[in-house]
């Protein structure tokens, strides 16, 4: 019983030390890295993730075309402004065999505020995540939003980067879609 209890303790005393040594490296290697040039301070941004391609939680698919600027405050964040054109058609199915009885498409555009930071960057690329508050205008009333995306840049040159990303956005008004999807996009740094 006392070998157990022993045994247990070393065992989580010995994952606590490894699991502060894991964070202090990976605080180490983010905090010291060289960062790229595209990324420093008092850089600017522009970004356009033109295939979104998105499911819906209910039957149907999105199309996202959305358009970013920001300036870099920090080394490795950027404080943003983008704007988007949501295509997104559904349809309402009946019957046991899975006829469909109506398909609607719709239209909006979206306004948008908010960062984005980049992770474990070097001069090849990086990781990064963005958060925007937005509005969604075009059909019915707003809807207020927030969006998350992340990928990864690939550093073309020290001006271009292509974007592979994830994208979701989370809706606040009751009733409206929760949209996820996979995009790819662009950047230019100047």
């Amino acid at each position: 019983m006392i070998t157990k209890f022993l045994t247990n303790k070393l065992k989580n005393h010995t994952m606590k030390k490894l699991m502060i040594t894991l964070v202090a490296a990976f605080i180490a290697c983010t905090a010291f890295a060289q960062v790229p040039e595209q990324l420093q301070k008092g850089n600017i941004l522009i970004a356009a993730d033109g295939t979104s391609v998105g499911i819906r939680f209910t039957n149907g698919v999105a199309l996202n075309i959305n358009g970013t600027g920001g300036y870099f405050v920090a080394d490795k964040l950027a404080i943003a402004g983008g704007i988007g054109l949501n295509v997104a058609s559904t349809e309402s199915v009946a019957g046991e065999w899975g006829e469909t009885s109506s398909s609607t498409t719709t239209t909006t555009f979206d306004i948008g505020a908010g960062v984005r930071y980049y992770f474990l960057a070097n001069s090849r690329g990086g990781l990064f995540a963005t958060a925007m508050f937005k509005v969604t205008v075009g059909s019915g009333d707003p809807v207020f939003g927030v969006n998350f995306n992340g990928g990864y840049a690939f550093f073309i040159n020290k001006n271009i980067s292509i974007e592979p990303l994830m994208i979701i956005d989370l809706p606040f008004s009751k009733g409206a879609d929760v949209n996820f999807g996979i995009g790819a996009g662009f950047s230019l740094y100047f």
